[in-house]
């Protein structure tokens, strides 16, 4: 792996755990899995387990990432050049258990100094022994901040929890009966039809209210709409309507989504998602509240890695593209290219860099 260069720039991403961001799950899965890494000659960790269960979301979270093998952590930046000078990011560490549960996510790694206001906050994530989340907490320079304890029972539903885990955009757990929390402003609540999460907040204008709704036809193993509101007062400022379909074996198939402000209609969305990559949509439509439609069209290589994005509007075509150089001998590669455009994907505001990952077994 080459050196880090001698000029450092720090960027991050931000993960709330008290909000949850189900209900626009779809931007994340631009940029799945950023960073790179070097072979390790080191005894493999473990033997994961086949992911062929029946169910997608019984599988380990390596399945749902895109790593093969036995993966102990993952440590991974990317190089890029702007204005002649050459930067790299803060390193990012993903820690697995021999199952292929993420066990630790630090997203902002640890540099030498930080900007004023930076967040500095990493995860920590604890498992029963059927491999299901039993504890999820946020540490910021080892002080915990955030806590969510989760108890199971012999339910057969499958229940989306309420704080993301690394950098996966939803999960879904079985047989979930309770989560407690240390944010006395934080509650669930677990009927036959549904699970709400609510967060409340203390403002000079009054009390804030979060909440998550996930809505369940009956009998059904998996949600058909998750109703995502923001609320002062009693009165609705804002309301996300998010449409689910699932296939047999739990996979998502599509999502529509209807964003509303002030009660009126701003935005809607349309996502298809590819039917053997978890969680990888393959086109997505967005219709404004003017009438602009919005397109976007993913494709995938041989490996299933993300190769290109297509976007379209009107007479517009931009596109993002993403090149792997070198694959280690488990199949998980380790160095790559990417093109990003703002144009595709706001968040994206590099063009061209490398990538790396360190990746130890």
């Amino acid at each position: 792996m080459p050196p880090l260069q001698s000029h450092h720039r720090s960027f991050f991403y931000f993960h709330n755990m008290k909000h949850s961001l189900f209900g626009s799950i779809v931007c994340a899965f631009v940029c799945n899995i950023l960073l790179a890494a070097c072979h390790s000659d080191e005894t493999s960790f473990s033997v994961i387990p086949s992911s062929d269960q029946t169910i997608v979301w019984l599988r380990p979270h390596t399945y749902f990432v895109g790593y093969k093998g036995a993966i102990r952590s993952v440590e991974e930046y990317k190089q890029f050049t702007e204005d002649g000078e050459n930067y790299d990011t803060d390193i990012i560490r993903t820690e697995f258990d021999a199952y292929g549960q993420i066990t630790h996510y630090n997203p902002t790694g640890t540099p030498s100094a930080r900007w004023i206001g930076m967040a500095t906050e990493s995860y920590y994530y604890e498992y029963d022994i059927h491999h299901r989340i039993n504890k999820a907490e946020t540490k910021m320079q080892e002080e915990t901040i955030s806590t969510y304890t989760f108890h199971y029972g012999s339910d057969t539903r499958f229940y989306p929890l309420p704080c993301t885990i690394g950098e996966i955009p939803l999960l879904m757990v079985q047989g979930l009966i309770d989560v407690q929390s240390n944010d006395e402003n934080f509650k669930v609540t677990i009927t036959n039809d549904n699970i709400t999460y609510t967060t409340t907040e203390n403002t000079w204008r009054g009390t804030l209210m979060h909440q998550n709704t996930f809505n369940y036809a009956p009998n059904s193993l998996f949600p058909k709409e998750c109703i995502k509101t923001t609320s002062r007062n009693d009165e609705v400022l804002n309301k996300e309507i998010t449409t689910y379909s699932f296939n047999e074996e739990g996979w998502l198939t599509t999502t529509e989504i209807k964003i509303y402000e002030n009660n009126e209609l701003v935005e809607e969305q349309q996502v298809h998602y590819h039917p053997t990559i978890p969680l990888s949509p393959q086109r997505k439509q967005v219709i404004s509240a003017d009438g602009i439609t919005s397109n976007w069209a993913y494709e995938y290589n041989e490996n299933n890695w993300q190769s290109r994005v297509l976007y379209q509007q009107e007479e517009t075509e931009e596109r993002e593209l993403y090149q792997y150089h070198k694959i280690d001998k488990q199949g998980n590669w380790y160095e790559g290219e990417f093109t990003w455009n703002e144009r595709v994907n706001p968040a994206h505001w590099l063009q061209t860099f490398r990538i790396y990952r360190n990746i130890t077994y």
